[in-house]
């Protein structure tokens, strides 16, 4: 297995890193946040030639071809000769961060307000100089346990480390050449820098100062969770420019302003020297690869320092880091419910040794486009769709007066937001939460626009939303080389290269026979031979041809290695110029490959491991590719609203079948009309999906990013409803419905009124149909069954964590009766999302000690109403 590795890996150099030969055109600086329209004149870029930085090749961070040349000792140790002569720049002292701390208004200011409360407090003999000398000693030690430095042997040390290391365990590390030039002028011109990656591994903390230290760039101080403040680990992590911060600032009922004062002095500091912060917004790591709720603790502070004046402006880097395998490992015991086990010294002990015994393939770090923070503000203060600019007016907060006139009634628009406007009062309190909290949505989407889409990600999203119960090899090679072009059109990039047959077999290797079985079968579906492991390995001659029914012949791609164990070099990977394809626009084969119409009678099924809790870690991957398809797999479970019917009864029917699903591409083409339910025949119009679809969105948006706060909803649920259209899964039948004025009883012929387009489910892609519908079938289901566990509460308040494992409870008992849909909807995480959106649509009420109990809101305190709401959520499964 090792060779072929290292074959896939010189392979994925050639293509990919070199770009010598690269078999499809990648977006523009390869990421979808780039190929947007960005005014570069707030951070100096406006003369930077991004079309020619997008010409330039990617880097693999392990590859220093330099060395070849060198003796055999220099050879053996070129990390740590490379780390050893890397440029090293001057930090700040944690001495004078101190001392200019500790004299901050906020400090000094939270020191007056504590003794005030204390004397309040104190019935007699209160010394007021006693306690200003201990709260100043009180937040010189806060300060103490949370500042950083960066040393040069420390951060040398654990460069060569590190990168020694990756090669080990990675087989590379690559990021675009032109966002590295892009990052160097900002860091060289825009005073300080925020970088705003999404959290996926621990390893995130290592990789991105690892990589700025070998790019020679200025190193970032980290904001860290003091949970990883362990012995050792926390010594070395402080001196590579990490600062622990508590998980949960306020330890008790009361806030505690010292501590808030001194993080606000300490971030400030930084701001002044203009260093790089790295902020990991969402503040925890993903457990199911949805991006979790974005955090605004040091982002306030960010934003009230820009705002004040502390700082002129700061720079806003978005950061994606994907893994084809994740580092961490899994997350199965949390997902089915377990508490997190807290992090100690012996467990990052074992930890770290079984990373070294792994193999995690290939990383892709993404840089996106830099922002100005105040420009973002004054975006965001003056868009049409938000209340910021209509609040500003009354308490005179920073707004841009040119765009007042643009502001709309809020009534009649749908942001992306997830937070309710009208509820808001007109305080700088509450405007200056709102508008943090509605920044950070903002990075957190930017930041998913920098997302690279690995093999393992596109490879699982197919296997668990198209192919559950099983798909031969060559159908998944035609459906995995669709999916990727699909996602280059929509401008997203892959971290992978070369034939999709070898990228496939990789993939599958790396999920291990945990996730993912093998086995050999016929066409008549003869069980011949079950594989826990792969049965060719990369790199060896494998002369199976790879076939498919394609318009009802019977097509192979034959895929295989030359003698000397090279792979066949993939002439073009994805064909984006339809009219230069051989079979035209439904040509499904691999661009790459020679086809012929002949017979096989043997080949290799894919069977993916649907059960607990192996489903997790597959879902895991799958859900990176989500939110790209967020809005249409909405819009399709609410067709099944609108038509009152079950398209999953439909599923069941493929997999009780004659197999055909797995050996076709098109399954659905057996499926006559008259075996159907008469409701599922029915048209419906274009605007009552929007508008059903929209009261979904309602229901899950409060921990799905659907669209970008500055974003119409209505309009963007209305872009993907056309594009279930252009991809057939819909089809309209040419008539069109006139639609009344709301204002006007009677419609005059002179009138232009809208035209309302009638719409139908076209099943002649019914699989595709569905498969938009399981991406988010889960989370709908598992906001049902949390659901069903309402009437619970009638009885009174119940621990929010006796309420969750009940719910988890129920779910499992679902699934061992047979009538779950998707299992994977008895996850903790889609549980608790379902909590926080019943209690943000005032279903259920926080109550008790510090808040953990749950009660039901007056409103649905009868029977009646929890079953009308149950009633109301379940017409939306799948």
């Amino acid at each position: 297995m090792a060779e072929g590795f290292n074959k896939y890996k010189r392979s994925f150099m050639h293509d990919v890193i070199e770009g010598s030969a690269l078999s499809f055109k990648r977006p523009l600086m390869g990421c979808k946040d780039w190929n947007g329209k960005a005014d570069y004149s707030h951070i100096k870029l406006e003369h930077m030639d991004i079309v020619g930085q997008d010409k330039l090749p990617l880097k693999n961070l392990l590859d220093s071809p330099s060395f070849v040349t060198k003796g055999g000792l220099l050879r053996a140790c070129h990390y740590l000769y490379a780390a050893s002569t890397k440029y090293f720049y001057k930090y700040p002292s944690m001495q004078g961060i101190k001392r200019s701390a500790l004299t901050n208004e906020s400090i000094l200011e939270a020191i007056e307000l504590t003794i005030d409360s204390r004397r309040r407090e104190a019935k007699e003999n209160f010394d007021e100089e006693k306690v200003n000398v201990e709260l100043k000693k009180q937040a010189a030690n806060i300060l103490q346990d949370m500042q950083a430095t960066i040393t040069s042997k420390c951060l040398r040390f654990c460069g060569w480390l590190f990168l020694t290391l990756l090669r080990k365990l990675c087989s590379s590390v690559t990021l675009h050449q032109g966002q590295l030039n892009v990052l160097r002028k900002v860091l060289k011109e825009n005073g300080p820098v925020i970088l705003l990656p999404l959290h996926c591994s621990h390893f995130d903390y290592i990789l991105l100062s690892t990589l700025m230290f070998d790019c020679e760039m200025r190193a970032p101080f980290v904001a860290s969770g003091n949970n990883l403040a362990l012995p050792i680990f926390s010594y070395v992590m402080k001196r590579v420019g990490g600062f622990f911060i508590r998980r949960k600032i306020d330890t008790g009922k009361e806030k505690d302003i010292l501590y808030r004062a001194v993080l606000h002095a300490y971030i400030s500091e930084l701001l002044k020297r203009e260093q790089v912060l790295e902020v990991f917004i969402e503040g925890t790591r993903t457990r199911s690869g949805f991006p979790t709720r974005p955090k605004t603790g040091i982002l306030s502070i960010v934003v009230d320092s820009v705002d004040s004046g502390t700082v002129r402006d700061a720079t806003l880097v978005p950061v994606s880091i994907s893994f084809e395998k994740l580092i961490d490992g899994h997350f199965h015991s949390e997902m089915m419910g377990a508490d997190k086990r807290p992090e100690t010294f012996l467990g990052a002990i074992r930890t770290t040794c079984k990373i070294f015994l792994g193999y995690y393939g290939h990383i892709r770090v993404n840089f996106g486009v830099p922002r100005s923070l105040k420009k973002t503000l004054t975006d965001l203060r003056s868009s049409p769709l938000l209340s910021l600019s209509q609040l500003a007016e009354q308490i005179d907060l920073p707004k841009a007066p040119s765009n007042a006139d643009l502001i709309t009634s809020q009534s009649e628009k749908f942001s992306g937001s997830v937070f309710s406007h009208s509820s808001v009062t007109a305080s700088r309190k509450n405007v200056n939460r709102l508008t943090n909290c509605l920044l950070a949505e903002h990075l957190v989407y930017r930041s998913l626009q920098t997302k690279v889409f690995m093999s393992t990600n596109v490879l699982s999203f197919l296997l668990i939303h198209r192919y559950r119960s099983g798909v031969s090899l060559p159908v998944l090679v035609v459906a995995f080389e669709e999916l990727v072009k699909e996602l280059l059109d929509r401008k997203w990039d892959v971290g992978f290269s070369g034939d999709c047959y070898n990228v496939v077999i990789h993939a599958l290797t790396l999920f291990g026979p945990d996730l993912v079985q093998t086995t050999y079968e016929d066409n008549n579906n003869n069980h011949k031979a079950k594989n826990k492991e792969i049965p060719c390995e990369l790199g060896q001659s494998c002369h199976e041809s790879v076939s498919a029914k394609v318009n009802g012949k019977k097509v192979v791609s034959k895929l295989s290695t030359s003698g000397e164990g090279d792979f066949v070099k993939a002439e073009k990977l994805v064909n984006l110029n339809k009219s230069q394809s051989r079979n035209g626009p439904d040509d499904l084969l691999l661009a790459s490959s020679n086809s012929t119409a002949v017979d096989n009678n043997r080949y290799m099924t894919v069977i993916p491991n649907v059960k607990f809790p192996y489903i997790f870690e597959l879902a895991y991957y799958g859900n990176a590719l989500a939110h790209v398809y967020a809005l249409e797999s909405l819009a399709a479970l609410t067709v099944g609203a609108v038509l009152n019917c079950r398209f999953s009864d439909i599923e069941l029917e493929f997999i009780a079948g004659s197999g055909q699903s797995i050996n076709y591409v098109t399954p659905a083409q057996s499926i006559n009309s008259h075996q159907l339910p008469p409701s599922m025949l029915k048209e419906f119009s274009k605007n009552d999906l929007i508008v059903r679809t929209l009261e979904l969105t309602d229901l899950l948006r409060f921990d799905l990013i659907l669209c970008d706060v500055t974003e119409e909803l209505e309009l963007c649920v209305f872009e993907a409803i056309d594009r279930l259209l252009a991809q057939n899964c819909l089809l309209g039948n040419g008539r069109h419905v006139r639609k009344r004025r709301t204002n006007n009883d009677d419609i005059d012929d002179n009138d232009e009124t809208e035209t309302n387009q009638l719409l139908h489910v076209n099943f002649g892609a019914i699989h595709d149909f569905i498969a938009k519908q399981s991406i988010l079938g889960a989370f709908v289901e598992g906001y049902v069954v949390a659901a069903t566990e309402l009437p619970t509460l009638l009885h009174g308040p119940m621990c929010e964590k006796l309420f969750k494992s009940n719910v988890l409870q129920a779910a499992h008992d679902r699934n061992n009766k047979g009538s779950a849909t998707r299992i994977e909807c008895a996850s903790s995480e889609i549980v608790r999302h379902a909590i926080h959106s019943f209690e943000m649509n005032g279903v259920v009420l926080r109550c008790g000690e510090d808040n953990r109990s749950l009660k039901l809101s007056e409103q649905f305190s009868t029977v009646e109403a929890v079953a009308q709401y149950v009633s109301y959520i379940s017409q939306y499964l799948m």
